[in-house]
């Protein structure tokens, strides 16, 4: 995942076919790409459907940060890059493009 390229920044936005199935409070994603169920913890959820519309990194931050205000912003954006890397991994989010 590069969050940088040059003076522009990467956006990244959900992947199209993913469905997301509620059961309960418990949500599960399944993808066209690997054809399995997951589950969804909730800040995974959350970043899914902020990244309807395609966002920075930085984008990002700033929502969890204005969420999660007591969290310290290195283990914020340690946490944000994890969870967007697995979800990259698992052709749940994609580049789209430079802004």
């Amino acid at each position: 995942m590069s969050q940088m390229s040059g003076q522009t920044e990467i956006r990244y936005a959900r992947c199209d076919g993913i469905n997301i199935k509620h059961v309960g409070s418990e949500a599960f994603f399944t993808s066209p790409v690997t054809k399995s169920v997951h589950y969804l913890n909730p800040s995974a959820l959350a970043l899914l459907k902020l990244l309807d519309s395609p966002r920075t990194l930085q984008d990002v931050m700033s929502v969890f940060a204005s969420a999660f205000p007591e969290t310290p912003p290195a283990r914020l954006a340690e946490d944000l890059s994890h969870l967007m890397i697995e979800l990259e991994r698992l052709a749940l989010i994609r580049d789209a493009g430079t802004s």
